[in-house]
Parts: structure tokens; C-alpha cells; sequence
């Protein structure tokens, strides 16, 4: 009984799929945040000013199934790479 108390008590961790979701979420936000200055560098109307969601203002979205996480991941990884392709050829 005192170990199931003590469980009770204890915080609950997250497991790894409310873990990929969160680093996928970030990552998206990380992604607009690049996209928001590479639009001012290229003086392109951001989305934001187009009545689009900006990272900051996007609120947490709920748990997706693990397999549909890992395609939005690699999505997200695929989306990086170019903004960083982007990016080189700006500098």
C-alpha cells in the first residue's frame, strides 16, 4: 500500500509519444521562426501579415499517434534542411 501511495504522490512523466509530439510542436516553431526572418531579409510579406499562425501565438495541440508524429517529424526535418539551403545561399 505505502508504494502505491508514493505512485500516487509522484509526477507523472510524460511518455514518448506526448515526447515527440512536443519536440515535433517546437520544431514547427523554430520553422516559422526562421521562415519570419527570412522573409523580413528578402522583404517578403511575413504570414503573420497575411493573417497566418505565428509559433509564439499557436497553442499546444493535442497528442497525435506516434506514427503520424515521426511523418511530421520527417516533414519538419525535410522543411529545415531547405530553410537552411535558404539561408546559405542568402549569406
Amino acid at each position: 500500500m505505502y508504494a502505491a501511495e508514493q505512485a500516487a504522490k509522484a509526477p507523472r512523466q510524460p511518455n514518448l509519444n506526448e515526447r515527440l509530439n512536443g519536440v515535433s510542436e517546437r520544431l514547427q516553431a523554430q520553422c516559422e521562426r526562421i521562415e519570419q526572418v527570412l522573409d523580413r531579409v528578402n522583404g517578403t510579406p511575413s504570414k503573420q501579415a497575411q493573417g497566418g499562425i505565428v509559433g509564439n501565438a499557436v497553442t499546444a495541440l493535442p497528442t497525435l499517434p506516434m506514427a503520424t508524429v515521426i511523418e511530421h517529424l520527417e516533414s519538419v526535418q525535410s522543411r529545415l534542411t531547405e530553410l537552411a539551403s535558404t539561408i546559405e545561399r542568402i549569406a
